[in-house]
């Protein structure tokens, strides 16, 4: 956790936004098959708590409901999202467990908005 971070849960700050822009790796779309093995290699897998077979086997060829539409990724769609986003997704989780065993018991607020990643909002309290 940052001094910053610190400082502001201490004065009372309870609304926090976690930007993970920084570690969007935008190459992992149009990688070459040893870039992106290499890409993968370097995730925090034990910090995303998954593995990228396990990835690939609860998302590859499954149907993913959205709003408009259903979306089928192949396992190298899965795989290349993983690359690109692997590491945003790690460090937004890293940020928020921080936040939940600083944050005093009355609670906090977390939204995280990058410039590929679309709001999302949790709260404990």
């Amino acid at each position: 956790m940052t001094d910053a971070t610190r400082t502001c849960l201490e004065a009372g700050f309870t609304l926090f936004t976690i930007d993970p822009s920084d570690h969007v790796r935008d190459a992992g779309e149009h990688a070459g098959p040893e870039r992106l093995r290499g890409m993968l290699g370097a995730l925090p897998w034990d910090a995303l708590d998954d593995t990228p077979e396990g990835l690939v086997e609860r998302y590859a060829d499954r149907p993913i409901e959205l709003e408009d539409r259903d979306l089928v990724p192949t396992a190298d769609e899965v795989l290349r999202a993983a690359a690109k986003y692997g590491a945003a997704v790690a460090h937004t989780a890293a940020m928020f467990r921080h936040l939940d065993a600083a944050a005093p018991h009355d609670g906090f607020e977390a939204s995280h908005l990058g410039r590929h990643l679309t709001p999302l909002r949790a709260v404990r309290g």
